[in-house]
C-alpha cells in the first residue's frame, strides 16, 4: 500500500511538473491574403509596424521598429534556403523565392543575439 501511494504521488508530481512547465504561445496573423499568410508569436507582434503584400501581389513587405541585419528563409524541412543581408527596417521579399508550402522567415535584429521567426504559408 505504501508503494502504491508513493508511485501515485510520483506520477501526479511528474504530470503536474510536465503540464505546468509548458508555456503555450499564441500566434498572431500579421498578413492574410488568398495567396499568403504570415504569422508570428504574440510577443513578437510589436516588432512589426507593417506587414503587407505589394499592389502587384508579388512582394511581401515588412517595416519593423528596429533594423534587420539578415533575413533567413527556411523551408519545411528546416533547411536554410537563403540568407539575405538587409541593413534596414524596411524589407521586400519577392514571392518567387518561395514555392507553395510552409516556411519560416528568420529576422536577425540589429543588436540582438537571437533570431525572431515568422511563419509563412504560401497557398
Amino acid at each position: 500500500m505504501k508503494n502504491l501511494i508513493l508511485i501515485s504521488a510520483a506520477i501526479i508530481f511528474t504530470a503536474t511538473m510536465t503540464f505546468g512547465a509548458t508555456n503555450p504561445t499564441t500566434s498572431v496573423v500579421l498578413l492574410e491574403t488568398a495567396t499568403v499568410e504570415v504569422s508570428v508569436e504574440e510577443n513578437m507582434e510589436s516588432l512589426f509596424k507593417v506587414a503587407e503584400i505589394s499592389k502587384d501581389q508579388e512582394n511581401i513587405e515588412f517595416v519593423t521598429r528596429a533594423d534587420i541585419d539578415v533575413i533567413q528563409i527556411i523551408n519545411e524541412a528546416g533547411e536554410m534556403e537563403f540568407q539575405l543581408p538587409v541593413g534596414s527596417h524596411k524589407v521586400k521579399i519577392n514571392k518567387s523565392l518561395f514555392g507553395a508550402g510552409n516556411y519560416k522567415l528568420g529576422f536577425k535584429i540589429s543588436g540582438q543575439e537571437d533570431i525572431k521567426y515568422a511563419d509563412v504559408e504560401l497557398k
